[in-house]
């Protein structure tokens, strides 16, 4: 099963849980909301299927026992807190919160009304948990990278390709957890004699620029990277995936063909 399909198999009982405990009140329908940080396109689609395939199969069936409203965010700061204020309006019993940015927007927010999470990166790093064991408060979740990984992806690197000499790591500075990602895999690429630096995205064009700046420029007049949707602010930006990673592959020699150079991504939900 993959990953996302089975984290979200996860979350749909764990979102069933403060249905379950409300469930001796009036028999009206539960209303869940879904806080999505992304746009509406696999894998994060997929997840959330496995999410509402979960709760069906708990019982919670949209517009029979369950209102379930979903807003999609578009890796947009403003568009996320609206999205937040609208759901929270509906006075949900539950909400589904999708990434860092989501999370930090829904929080201060939210009241008692209580969150899971998924897709969440250094929950308690972030300020979001007091820790994994014991979450405390109204907030719990599922969590899919912690800090250490940073100085594993840096070692994984050196013994694929010995002849590594530098790496750029692409994060969004805003998100706390991607600067501690940054700083575990500096401190590993140092303790390797590898030169590190850390070039900070929220849009297509400062991508490029960033692999451009670690790998050599292209030539005047050629654009490898596809565009990307313009919003009315950086951060408002989206690249998907497979864009971003057709813009590595334009650009970078393979390790194995004796490059010495290396992009790390922390995707920013």
């Amino acid at each position: 099963m993959r990953r996302r399909e089975f984290i979200g198999g996860i979350a749909g009982s764990a979102i069933a849980w403060p249905l379950a405990a409300r469930a001796q009140q009036a028999g009206r329908p539960r209303r869940i909301a879904v806080l999505m940080g992304t746009v509406e396109t696999a894998p994060d689609a997929v997840g959330l299927t496995a999410v509402l395939d979960r709760l069906k199969t708990l019982g919670w069936t949209d517009g029979v026992t369950a209102r379930i409203d979903i807003r999609w965010s578009k890796s947009d700061p403003v568009l996320t807190r609206d999205n937040a204020q609208v759901l929270l309006a509906l006075s949900p019993d539950v909400i589904l919160c999708h990434s860092n940015p989501a999370l930090a927007q829904l929080r201060p927010l939210a009241g008692n009304t209580p969150i899971v999470f998924v897709m969440v990166a250094d929950p308690v790093g972030s300020g979001f948990v007091d820790n994994l064991a014991h979450p405390g408060g109204n907030v719990t979740g599922f969590t899919n990278f912690e800090p250490s990984m940073g100085a594993k992806w840096v070692e994984m690197l050196k013994e694929i390709a010995p002849k590594i000499a530098n790496i750029c790591v692409l994060m969004h500075p805003e998100t706390s957890a991607h600067q501690a990602f940054w700083h575990e895999a500096a401190a590993a690429a140092g303790t390797l004699g590898i030169e590190s630096r850390a070039a900070g995205i929220h849009s297509a064009e400062e991508i490029e620029l960033a692999v451009a700046n670690s790998c050599g420029s292209v030539k005047p007049g050629t654009r490898r990277f596809p565009s990307c949707g313009h919003r009315s602010s950086p951060e408002s930006h989206h690249c998907s995936r497979g864009e971003v990673e057709s813009a590595l592959d334009a650009r970078l020699p393979h390790p194995s063909d004796g490059g010495r150079s290396c992009i790390l991504w922390c995707r920013y939900h």
